[in-house]
């Protein structure tokens, strides 16, 4: 992504709502919304040898995702959809869980019911308490990882 200094400065920097995920497209949204232009160039690409959509994706990417789809959604969607991928992504966290436990794998089980809080947190408005839960299993998972 290439912008100017003065767009970045005029929208006051990226979102701090978004931990990691769609705030590249909050930006240009926001930028478009005030009257910069927008561009996108299709014959750009990017490799990735090891693309997300090919292998597992862990339960605390999953989660990171899916907050940053519910934010972006509260923030730029009219009320019934973002109400519909809430109830979607409420949907997927428990069926997420259930297959969690049943493989045994209680970490994950562990996400996936935070997930399903946050969305409902998030679909109920309360966009400050779903980030309580998205920075508490953040916190938890770099204690985990040792970093």
């Amino acid at each position: 992504m290439l912008l100017r200094r003065q767009c970045l400065e005029d929208l006051g920097g990226l979102d701090g709502d978004y931990f990691l995920y769609y705030e590249d497209v909050d930006l240009c949204r926001r930028a478009r919304s005030i009257g910069w232009n927008v561009l996108f160039e299709p014959g750009l690409q990017a490799i990735h040898h090891h693309p997300l959509h090919s292998r597992p994706i862990q339960a605390y990417f999953r989660l990171l995702t899916r907050h940053a789809l519910l934010t972006y959604a509260s923030k730029h969607w009219p009320d019934w959809q973002c109400r519909l991928i809430a109830a979607l992504v409420t949907h997927e966290a428990r069926w997420r869980r259930c297959w969690a436990q049943r493989r045994g794998d209680s970490g994950g089980a562990k996400i996936y019911a935070q997930l399903r809080r946050m969305a409902r947190e998030m679909v109920c408005g309360q966009i400050d308490e779903a980030q309580r839960l998205l920075n508490a299993v953040v916190r938890r998972e770099e204690q985990r990882r040792g970093a």
